[in-house]
């Protein structure tokens, strides 16, 4: 944590009188990350955490980060009025027209309401009483004890029901509980508590019938306010008086007691010329101002850190942190300020309107316009009519225009556009006009803009005895300043580098001669005389003479800790340079800039104080105070404050595996072989903020990594050291943190565990070596019996293909188409019916036959039987497949499939019936659907038993299961589904599967 310590406030009451100047003040807001700029209430917890009540939700600042909760995230209310703080470090937020709310371990537990429908959760104030273990809700209708989930009314002397008792102020002090009323019951009380009951042991007012607001303590008196109306009390009496009043149009809201017998007031302005913050001196019974000046807020609650001197603020305009820094801000009169410049501890300030000085800490007109531009036009005719020429058109109807101080020998002289004039008698007038100089004895060096540099042995007459310098480079251009060291003149150039006179002699450095850059930005002489230019590039440069102008070191934020991309100012003082750059103020001991090994260096910025980073002109002046300004107001720079390093660096955010888990179990932590990602984040908490502070860290003896995430992704099993480092660049200290962890080696990588393994794995190849031979033996045998079994069947389908009972049809029906049909028909059939034989008989010894073959096999079959049943039977033929000459099957699987159905589905039926069969290619098989709408399989099954067991099925089902088991699969195989309509059987439908067999170009058309 940045450890400000507030310098005592006589010292600031002393040193700045009303309205002289101001400190600043830092200030965080939503652009920071906070919930909302109206603030109303700040709290510290056990851990330093600052927490902040705003009218959006309620946030957490641990000095680097907010964390905020919001009503979305389970808040009881938006309007976060009252904060408090338990001994387990839990904080309670009490929300206006709201609720309370609880947050541990970082969020929101639990939500309670007050169940008093007059009450209507008008939370105001909470406050945290240890010896009752209850938190003290003020409410706009009176006191509550909260304790064990319950809210317990406690109601005030003298006050009705359910009337508006509003809690402003409701503190601790020394153990007791005290708080301020505005409405009925109005005035001061102390709450007395009975740890153990819930009653009250006794409101014992002090101060009655008054409307009390802020609330504070010293010693032993209550001190609180009467809108500008300051009461003081005794604690050990009732009753209080009046001692001070505040000034006219300020209502202090809220007090915090500071050392030295100081009460800090801050609240409301009344009036458009009254200030929001007050100091009052308890021993001199007064008001007088305060060194930050907040007069655009209004204040509603201050929190003092007594550790840190650090006092919080509540605003409207954000959370305000009034330190200790070593600026201090002036606003001087109305108008632009052009520049700066010093004599004899004297600062004057050049401004449109005129000259004005510094005088102790105001700033008072010294020289108006009207004063200067009388003496410069008087000078500049009398000037051109004595030499009889205007040599640099000093003379015009143009008004005279202030450029800049001119400093030359302890002379200051105002530039401007008709000549320069010295100040503060106006009594030397020079011509020198639209350029800089620099005189040296009775002469000057003058430069114009984008001319080359000429020396002037008579600073008066300029037209006569001019030497022009800098012909061996063709001219010294586009100057933006000169400083003299001993007899060399340095020149530094807004786009051209740099450049040195010496004897006469003109020497240059740029980008394309040297390594320095060409925009310069500013330029100043250490204390041994060699000169320090900066560029626009945000580089510092040194350069000497030795026997000729050469660069001697080159300093940026890459090879240093200097802060900033972009440089715009410097200056020497004491000892030190002042750096500013586009991140804020750097200053630097002049003697480890030298060395080249900046170790010590402070920053300051918006984060702690330094809040007008584009500042320019910067001047010395006495008592060793610098000062800059930025075109509205001065800015005081004092000595670099040193400050005693109480930081802290800590770590959050710890995640194991993508899991949560706190902070303090890292350390010596021995993590199981399965952990493999662990990330955090350290980070250095102080206040007011943890911006000014550069990170790194290293694993193990590895190489630094400039970062406060520590990301550690593939661990491997081993033993861990993280070292953490802060350096706060403020002080220039080194915060360092070490943490160790063990991930355990897996079992795998033991030794017992390899040679346990090791055996496993020798039985196990053993008995699996002895379980494959003894299952290739097996299986050698299977399919031995398998083949057997297998030409067996090819006989026994061979033997069983033509059915006797088929052939016996067939000739009956030969018989009766004899008798009954022409002798045409009847010579088809018998063709038909011998093709059919034929084909079966050259078919059934084949292992596969082309699809073709196959369809026009069951096409004659089919016609044959409807030859011999008539229409009693109607058969379709569906073929969806591309190629049936290269797709090839196992001969003779269909044909009893359609029997089957003729036989027994169809012939039971007195009306006859339809058969499909249904060839479809799927993906990887060959799906055959044959669909009747004969009896089903239930009755057809009872009239096999009666009739005979046909056995072209059983055959069916063993030749596919030898498919599968000769080829190793499981597609070979054939499902049934009985059909019903209206409960009724309404048919069958047989799907056989078969593994596709495609036979290729070159092939015959038959496989063997």
């Amino acid at each position: 944590m940045t450890r400000v310590f507030l310098l005592p406030l006589i010292f600031f009451l002393l040193l700045f009188p009303a309205g002289a100047q101001e400190k600043p003040v830092i200030r965080l807001d939503e652009n920071d990350g906070l919930c909302d700029d109206e603030v109303r209430e700040i709290k510290l917890d056990n851990r330093d955490i600052l927490w902040i009540g705003t009218n959006n939700g309620l946030s957490a600042y641990d000095g680097d980060r907010f964390v905020c909760y919001r009503k979305s995230d389970g808040l009881a209310g938006s309007r976060v009025w009252g904060l408090a703080v338990d001994e387990q470090n839990r904080v309670y937020a009490g929300c206006y027209v709201g609720g309370l709310s609880r947050i541990s371990g970082g969020r929101i537990t639990d939500t309670w309401y007050i169940p008093d429908k007059h009450v209507r959760n008008t939370i105001r104030k909470l406050l945290y009483d240890e010896k009752s273990r209850s938190v003290v809700v003020g409410t706009d209708y009176g006191i509550y004890l909260f304790r064990d989930s319950v809210f317990h009314r406690m109601r005030y002397p003298y006050s009705p029901e359910h009337k508006q008792s509003s809690i402003i102020s409701l503190k601790k002090y020394k153990g007791h509980i005290y708080f301020t009323v505005h409405g009925y019951a109005s005035g001061l009380y102390e709450l007395k508590t009975d740890p153990d009951s819930l009653e009250l042991s006794g409101m014992v007012p002090l101060i009655k019938d008054v409307t009390l607001f802020a609330l504070t303590f010293a010693g032993d008196t209550a001190y609180a306010n009467h809108y500008n109306e300051f009461y003081a009390c005794p604690l050990n009496v009732s009753g209080g008086k009046i001692i001070a009043k505040a000034p006219e149009g300020f209502l202090p809201w809220d007090m915090v007691t500071l050392p030295r017998e100081w009460i800090m007031t801050g609240g409301f302005r009344i009036s458009d010329y009254a200030d929001n913050t007050k100091f009052f001196n308890i021993r001199q019974k007064q008001f007088v101002n305060a060194p930050w000046m907040l007069r655009s807020d209004q204040i509603f609650a201050f929190c003092y850190d007594t550790l840190r001197k650090i006092v919080w603020a509540g605003t409207t305009n954000g959370v305000k942190a009034m330190v200790n820094t070593p600026f201090s801000y002036y606003a001087p009169e109305e108008g632009e300020i052009i520049d700066l410049a010093e004599r004899h501890d004297t600062l004057f300030v050049l401004k449109k309107e005129g000259l004005f000085m510094l005088r102790g800490d105001k700033t008072e007109p010294l020289l108006t316009r009207r004063q200067i531009d009388g003496v410069v036009w008087r000078e500049s005719k009398n000037y051109c009519a004595r030499i009889g020429a205007d040599p640099f058109e000093i003379i015009s109807d143009n008004p005279v225009n202030y450029r800049y101080f001119i400093k030359d020998g302890g002379r200051i002289f105002i530039g401007a556009n008709k000549g320069s004039v010295s100040i503060p008698d106006l009594k030397t007038y020079l011509p020198f006009a639209k350029g800089r100089f620099i005189t040296c004895d009775q002469g000057a060096c003058f430069i114009r803009d984008y001319r080359p540099m000429a020396y002037y042995p008579d600073v008066h007459d300029i037209t006569r005895g001019v030497k022009i310098l800098g012909r061996e480079v063709g001219g010294i251009l586009d100057v933006l300043d000169i400083r003299r060291s001993g007899d060399i003149f340095y020149i530094p150039s807004y786009f051209n580098g740099i450049y040195a006179v010496k004897d006469h002699k003109t020497f240059h450095l740029n980008r394309n001669n040297s390594g320095i850059d060409n925009f310069i930005a500013g330029i100043d002489l250490d204390s041994q005389g060699d000169a320090w230019v900066i560029s626009l590039d945000g580089n510092l440069f040194q350069v000497g003479f030795e026997d000729s102008l050469v660069v001697k070191k080159k300093i940026n934020h890459y090879n240093s800790e200097i802060v900033g991309e972009s440089y715009k100012w410097l200056l020497f003082d004491n000892g030190y340079l002042y750096l500013g750059t586009n991140k804020g103020l750097n200053v630097v001991p002049e003697e480890e800039l030298r060395q080249g090994k900046i170790r010590t260096l402070w920053l300051y910025n918006r984060y702690n104080g330094y809040l007008d980073i584009s500042t320019r002109d910067p001047v010395k002046a006495g008592k060793g105070y610098l000062f800059v300004h930025n075109g509205k107001r001065l800015i005081r720079i004092g000595r670099p404050i040193k400050r005693k390093g109480l930081a802290e660096l800590r770590m959050r955010d710890l995640m194991v595996d993508g899991e949560r888990q706190p902070v303090s179990s890292l350390d010596h932590k021995v993590f199981s072989p399965r952990t493999g990602n662990i990330s955090m984040t350290y980070y250095l908490l102080k206040y007011p903020t943890d911006k000014n502070v550069i990170y790194r860290y290293r694993l193990n003896k590895g190489v630094w990594t400039g970062t406060n995430v520590v990301s550690l992704p593939y661990l491997k099993p081993g033993k861990y050291h993280i070292i953490m480092e802060a350096k706060d660049l403020e002080r220039d200290e080194v915060y360092r943190k070490a943490v160790a962890f063990e991930i355990l080696s897996p079992y795998v990588n033991r030794w017992w565990f390899i040679a346990g393994m090791l055996t496993f794995l020798l039985v196990g190849v053993f008995f699996f070596v002895k379980h494959r031979f003894e299952y290739l033996h097996k299986r050698e045998e299977e399919r031995n019996r398998m083949i057997r079994e297998s030409a067996e069947l090819q006989v026994k389908a061979l033997q069983m293909q033509m059915n006797p009972h088929f052939i016996f049809n067939a000739l009956s029906t030969i018989q009766s188409a004899v008798l009954t049909r022409s002798r045409e028909e009847t010579l088809d059939f018998i063709g038909d019916l011998s093709l059919v034989i034929r084909e079966n008989l050259e078919n059934v010894m084949k292992d596969y036959v082309p699809l073709s073959r196959e369809i026009a096999f069951l096409q004659r079959y089919t016609g044959v039987e409807r030859f011999r049943l008539g229409d009693k039977v109607m058969i379709d033929f569906i073929i969806a497949v591309e190629d049936t000459e290269r797709l090839m099957i196992p001969p003779m699987l269909i044909q009893p499939l359609v029997e089957n159905s003729i036989k027994h589905g169809i012939l039971p039926r007195k009306e006859g019936g339809e058969i499909e069969i249904r060839i479809v290619e799927e993906v990887d098989h060959l799906l055959i659907t044959v669909r009747d709408n004969g009896i089903g399989r239930k009755l057809a099954g009872e009239r096999v038993i009666k009739d005979h067991r046909s056995k072209g099925i059983g055959l069916l089902q063993k030749r596919l299961e030898y498919l599968n088991l000769k080829n190793d699969t499981t597609i070979n195989r054939i499902e049934y589904e009985d059909l019903y309509e209206d409960g009724r059987p309404a048919g069958t439908v047989v799907r056989l599967y078969l593994q596709i067999v495609k036979r290729k170009k070159d092939e015959p058309d038959e496989q063997e």
